[in-house]
């Protein structure tokens, strides 16, 4: 049997790898980082974690949707890069 690659992982296949967050594979490992990150700093953006985290852009990117698929972060505001936390 074939395994899936990272890029491969559809969102049903991601939400099963990490049970209640969402997360899958390094971004599960990743994910309390994350979550930490954006509390400390009140706000949350892809760029933000690419340097925080030491991570690339479309990783980053993962998590911002996990977060705020999970509630610690608002939606996408018109004008707006920063997220605002939700969860304190």
């Amino acid at each position: 049997m074939q395994e899936k690659s990272k890029e491969n992982v559809d969102a049903n296949d991601e939400l099963e790898c990490g049970g209640s967050t969402g997360a899958c594979g390094r971004d599960a490992a990743l994910y309390e980082d994350a979550v930490a990150f954006a509390k400390a700093a009140g706000c949350a953006s892809a760029a933000r974690l690419q340097r925080g985290l030491g991570i690339g852009y479309s990783h980053a990117a993962r998590l911002i949707e996990l977060l705020e698929r999970n509630g610690v972060i608002g939606p996408k505001r018109e004008g707006h890069v920063l997220r605002e936390v939700l969860d304190r």
